[in-house]
């Protein structure tokens, strides 16, 4: 009787973390949606771009999320919606620079490296956000990144009161996204820990 007792405690925890997580992430979702923006003809134009930074090569191949995203950024430029270019991303060692590389990808395509800065410490996207506002001082930005991973970014960018819209990056092949796609669902749920429970706690004790 015990053990049946423990079971269906256990199986009502589950499901109710499973309800949260799931709730969270439809919620992301749903209130982003109607700043998210497929082209590049509908998306209104803001003075800067924040390109979300993500790793060049998947092994030894091109990781498609990565080259959508640089250039989706170049379009904007051609088309004049945007002025100005924030590429945030890891840079883990000299080896290894997620903005560095974004940076000169985009120079090889014609984009103006006056226009671009970089910022090094985007470790993750609640960093790469934060900064734009704080570190670099902007206020309007069109955010590029993949339809999944906008929805979390522009949750985040509305927490710190930023006028910002998305601009979706055409997604990898369906095998590879999903994989990150899954991801996704605990990495929404950790931001609206982070940001309505962690930071008030820690603000409420220093």
């Amino acid at each position: 009787m015990r053990v049946k007792r423990s079971l269906r405690w256990f199986s009502a925890a589950i499901l109710v973390v499973v309800i949260i997580f799931a709730g969270i992430d439809q919620y992301m979702r749903w209130s982003t949606q109607p700043f998210v923006y497929k082209s590049v003809k509908d998306v209104p134009a803001k003075p800067t771009a924040l390109v979300l930074g993500t790793t060049k090569y998947v092994g030894k191949r091109l990781n498609p999320f990565y080259m959508n995203r640089v250039l989706k950024t170049v379009a904007l430029y051609r088309q004049g919606k945007i002025r100005h270019i924030l590429v945030s991303g890891d840079r883990a060692s000299r080896y290894y620079n997620e903005p560095q590389t974004m940076y000169n990808d985009l120079v090889k395509r014609g984009v103006p490296s006056n226009i671009i800065e970089v910022d090094n410490a985007g470790f993750r996207t609640l960093d790469s956000i934060e900064h734009a506002k704080m570190v670099f001082g902007q206020s309007h930005l069109i955010i590029i990144s993949q339809r999944f991973h906008l929805a979390r970014a522009l949750f985040i960018a509305r927490y710190f009161h930023l006028d910002s819209v998305g601009l979706i990056a055409a997604d990898a092949p369906f095998d590879y996204y999903w994989r990150t796609r899954m991801r996704e669902v605990p990495a929404r749920v950790w931001a609206v820990v982070e940001l309505y429970i962690l930071r008030p706690w820690h603000a409420m004790f220093n």
